[in-house]
């Protein structure tokens, strides 16, 4: 019994002495890295030296009577990353802007993007866009010249993705900023599961993104639907800013009656629908930037709490979001401005109307 034991103990000695002491684990294949035509010149990534895209977020809150409280700087929890696009601003006399990042393209991120960088890190890419001279000459529509705007898009779209594998993101843009990205959607995320599973939402404000009438999802996009609650990812925030029912010659928010579809509308302040409060941070002139805003202040923004109020109207296939004021007796608060005429509406002004409610918005789906 003795020597059946001893043999036994010997083989699985010699059995075990041929077996590796850890399973070792495989090496994981590194995803190949997406396509880039050049090196992208970021007018905003995180350390980037005198990024504009931070600095100079706190406000001064203004009463109906005038009076002022200063807001400090929101506190910061950068869980996910945003990638924006801007809207129309080159001063180039070209079709396609120059590859730099200009006065024009450093305000305007200042005051549309600058305030998200409390909730997230801003990746910014320069793009070679329609200018506003070929906006006023009839030319942007002129196909090789979007041809190389998209083309710089996606090529900085491809080398933040190649340098952040993983992380979440929220894409952000404004009139031909929106437009680009909804290309990209379509071609690039909302065909793809595993970047569609990475989108906590997309905010194109001032596009013409187009639904199927009384759906959400469907018409330009297949799988991403329009956002209708605060704690839903992978959702859409788009509208077009009106004060008033849009004329006949209306630039935004038009119906595409050839494909049966009607424009979207979200509203940011009442996703789930009807009227909610907006939360207007406005730009100052100490923010480097444009202003529509009256008086002197040594902030970079203006907010006029509990003056506005928005909700998504409807009209022959037409859909834009009307903001209201709420003016009493002695209220030293300005009036709407119509820099553009009715046609444009408040186009220059969708994203900062409700600037507040698209942060905290993307503060609450990324928490």
């Amino acid at each position: 019994m003795r020597v059946r034991l001893l043999v036994l103990v010997m083989l699985l000695v010699t059995a075990c002495s041929g077996m590796p002491r850890h399973r070792a684990e495989p090496t994981p294949t590194p995803a190949p890295l997406l396509p880039t035509t050049h090196k992208t010149v970021w007018l905003c990534q995180p350390g980037l030296p005198k990024n504009p895209c931070e600095g100079g977020l706190d406000a001064t809150a203004v009463g109906r009577n005038g009076s002022r409280k200063h807001e400090e700087p929101p506190v910061r929890t950068q869980a996910v990353d945003c990638f924006y696009v801007y809207p129309t601003v080159s001063p180039s006399k070209r079709l396609n802007a120059p590859l730099v990042a200009t006065a024009a393209e450093v305000r305007t991120a200042r005051a549309q993007v600058g305030r998200f960088s409390s909730v997230c890190r801003v990746f910014a890419p320069v793009y070679r866009q329609i200018t506003v001279n070929a906006l006023l000459t009839g030319r942007y529509g002129d196909r090789a010249g979007r041809a190389l705007s998209h083309a710089d898009v996606v090529s900085a779209w491809h080398d933040y993705l190649n340098r952040n594998p993983g992380r979440r993101f929220v894409l952000i843009g404004h009139s031909q900023g929106s437009l680009e990205l909804l290309r990209l959607i379509q071609e690039e995320i909302d065909g793809h599961p595993d970047l569609r599973s990475r989108l906590v939402s997309a905010l194109l404000l001032g596009g013409n993104v187009k639904v199927p009438p009384g759906k959400d999802v469907g018409g330009d996009l297949q799988n991403v639907p329009l956002c209708r609650s605060a704690r839903q990812q992978g959702c859409l925030v788009t509208y077009n800013t009106y004060d008033a029912t849009p004329p006949r010659n209306a630039l935004f928010g038009k119906a595409d009656p050839a494909r049966g579809l009607v424009a979207a509308c979200t509203n940011p302040s009442a996703l789930a629908g009807g009227v909610g409060a907006l939360v207007p941070y406005l730009p100052t002139a100490k923010l480097g930037t444009f202003s529509a805003v009256l008086g002197s202040f040594d902030t970079g923004f203006v907010t006029y709490p509990g003056y506005l109020t928005a909700a998504c109207r409807q009209q022959n296939g037409a859909a834009w979001l009307q903001v209201a004021l709420h003016r009493t007796g002695h209220d030293t608060r300005p009036l709407l401005p119509k820099a553009l005429g009715a046609a444009w509406g408040l186009h220059l002004y969708d994203v900062n109307l409700a600037l507040g409610n698209l942060v905290n918005l993307v503060r609450a789906e990324s928490s």
